[in-house]
């Protein structure tokens, strides 16, 4: 952000990092503008009277003017650092180049980001209404190299393949790709942490038996839910101990920074420990011979959950 006053901070630990799902501040004000103009609003009308517009709304019916589209953090330009020269503005590029008060940092996601979104549609879906939801949004040559993909033909239900396969398009390959780029751009300056949490949440509900977005957050604070069970209290004390090490600049044991060998800290339960990020995710990642596909596939995750999520809303849709 702007102000770069050093001496103020020396490490970071960045949840989300933005490169996954980062929208441009143009695409922003285009929804918001649409959002609007249903209520009757002219997308020229003052700021003022948008706002005004939708605060006379109750909750409600708020949601009810909601379309199912995502919004995800804005690219402002009033508040971030401008682009180096020959850098573009919110590219991954722009997020690798570390700033030189930068020690290290910890970057990760959560193996199953996803499947918080679905709203527990995914759960009855058929092959051929997985593989549908992805044609919605996904060219026709990349879905069939995602169906042939293992990402997809490795798991045993609908639901656990296009979980994991929009998990890694909307945040788990975009963030892969910034924590392997952010350390090869600064090898030697900023030790990289990376890490997956992929201890299943235990707790009853609608997310049980699944790593999703932001349940991290209860181990990261070591809430007390975690502790009634032993896998989950196990990744707590790991989490603890690493944050507090890594915060006080102390050794990370077992927990390697990335380097050429690209290998992470898989937080599964009591047996913990390093994995790669692309041999051992071979359930997760999907590879594609150009890299304009890859940046298609890896743009298109937010996309895919909104539309599943207007069927949601929309019974004639299902």
């Amino acid at each position: 952000m702007k102000g770069n006053v050093p001496g103020l901070f020396w490490r970071a630990n960045p949840r989300s990092f933005p490169p996954a799902r980062s929208l441009p501040f143009e695409e922003a004000q285009r929804r918001f503008d649409g959002l609007v103009e249903r209520l009757g609003i002219a997308k020229d009308a003052p700021g003022a009277i948008k706002v005004a517009a939708l605060r006379s709304l109750s909750a409600q019916e708020l949601v009810g003017f909601w379309d199912g589209s995502p919004f995800p953090p804005v690219l402002d330009p009033g508040w971030l650092v401008p682009a180096k020269e020959g850098v573009e503005f919110g590219s991954v590029e722009y997020y690798t180049d570390a700033p030189g008060w930068l020690d290290a940092v910890i970057l990760g996601c959560t193996q199953d980001e996803a499947i918080l979104f679905s709203g527990g549609a995914w759960n009855e879906w058929t092959w051929e209404q997985a593989k549908k939801g992805l044609e919605e949004v996904l060219p026709p040559h990349i879905v069939d190299t995602v169906v042939k993909s293992q990402a997809w033909t490795g798991h045993e239900r609908p639901v656990e393949a296009f979980n994991a396969v929009v998990s890694e398009a909307s945040f788990c390959g975009g963030i892969v790709q910034g924590g392997e780029m952010l350390a090869q751009r600064n090898q030697g300056r900023t030790d990289v942490y990376f890490y997956i949490m992929q201890c299943p949440q235990q707790q009853p509900g609608q997310l049980q038996g699944w790593m999703a977005h932001a349940t991290d957050v209860s181990v990261v604070f070591y809430q007390p839910a975690q502790q009634e069970f032993v896998e989950q209290a196990a990744v707590a004390d790991q989490c603890s101990e690493y944050l507090l090490s890594f915060a006080y600049g102390r050794e990370m044991g077992e927990w390697k920074a990335l380097d050429g060998e690209g290998y992470y800290m898989a937080f599964t339960g009591r047996d913990s420990g390093m994995k790669h990020l692309h041999r051992d995710r071979k359930d997760r990642e999907v590879v594609f011979e150009k890299a304009e596909d890859q940046k298609v596939f890896y743009g298109s995750g937010f996309a895919i959950i909104g539309a599943s999520l207007r069927k949601l809303n929309d019974p004639d849709q299902k």
